[in-house]
């Protein structure tokens, strides 16, 4: 039987696994929001249902931790944190068509991801998928176009 990779949103359960694999992936690096347990408590007690988990055989594998901001001229989401185990690269684009689909049914105009500066893996993902460097921080946006309303019990598989 072939394994099944799956993603869904994070629930409160996944917390624990999912803090220790991203100080697996970020550990030691300088990041605009660091990764700590106080920080991504926070970023997640604002809004668990915006982020994603990358699931093997029932265990996380990869993440999409996002917040979803309100600003005079634009209903925007950011993309703070995402990382993906070495073994599953390649379903980042996974992750990113989740989030869309999310960001889309509650009516986001503009998505902003956060990089590194010199990050190869993220101006790989980011860039072919319609974003825009526009900030010195390297905040990268898109335009997220209208479209059907996402079917919450088929987010991707």
């Amino acid at each position: 039987m072939a394994e099944r990779t799956t993603i869904r949103k994070i629930a409160h359960h996944d917390l624990a696994e999912l803090f220790s694999l991203g100080k697996i992936l970020f550990g030691g690096r300088d990041l605009i929001f660091p990764w700590d347990a106080g920080t991504v408590s926070e970023v997640l007690s604002r809004d668990e249902g915006f982020s994603f988990v990358l699931l093997e055989k029932k265990r996380i594998t990869g993440f999409l931790i996002a917040e979803e901001l309100n600003t005079v001229h634009d209903h925007c989401a950011r993309i703070i944190w995402m990382g993906v185990q070495k073994e599953n690269r390649g379903y980042e684009k996974k992750l990113l068509l989740a989030f869309f689909d999310e960001a889309v049914s509650r009516g986001i105009s503009m998505v902003e991801a956060i990089a590194e500066t010199g990050d190869s893996g993220s101006e790989g993902l980011f860039f072919p998928s319609g974003f825009l460097e526009v900030k010195t921080y390297r905040a990268l946006q898109k335009p997220i176009p209208k479209g059907p309303p996402a079917n919450e019990n088929d987010i991707r598989s």
